[in-house]
């Protein structure tokens, strides 16, 4: 597979667009000099930060803080849960726990009366609301 495959989308298409300014360009000027001129027609750099700092402040909220704790002490957290369940993502204040075996949802149906409130202790109150059980990994 090549690498222009790994690109995002908006990425293959300004690269697109910018070997068609090149032919462009090479004819027009010829391939030495339509080299150096195609900087003049590509986009202007701009500060990665700035777009970093937007998405960071979008992620970083505080149940996303909380799940990436939780996932990463779930051992320590779930005690002999732990071995049956793994956190799979958190959306709108419900906790995603993968079961390992579609048999084991029925049995943990009402694990959340013992979880949640562990949950609120540890990562206060409302950071998660609810928990699903999902039959996967």
């Amino acid at each position: 597979m090549s690498d222009t495959y790994r690109l995002s989308y908006s990425r293959r298409k300004e690269l697109r667009e910018r070997r068609k300014r090149f032919g462009l360009l090479s004819d027009w000027y010829g391939e030495d000099f339509a080299r150096t001129e195609i900087a003049a027609h590509t986009t202007a750099a701009y500060d990665l930060a700035d777009d970093m700092t937007a998405l960071l402040a979008e992620v970083s909220t505080r149940e996303n803080t909380a799940y990436i704790d939780l996932a990463a002490n779930w051992s320590s957290f779930g005690g002999a849960f732990s071995r049956l369940a793994t956190p799979g993502g958190v959306k709108d204040g419900v906790l995603l726990l993968n079961v390992r075996h579609s048999a084991l949802l029925r049995e943990l149906q009402n694990i959340s009366d013992i979880i949640l409130p562990k949950l609120a202790e540890r990562y206060g109150e409302g950071v998660f609301k609810d928990i699903r059980l999902v039959a996967g990994k």
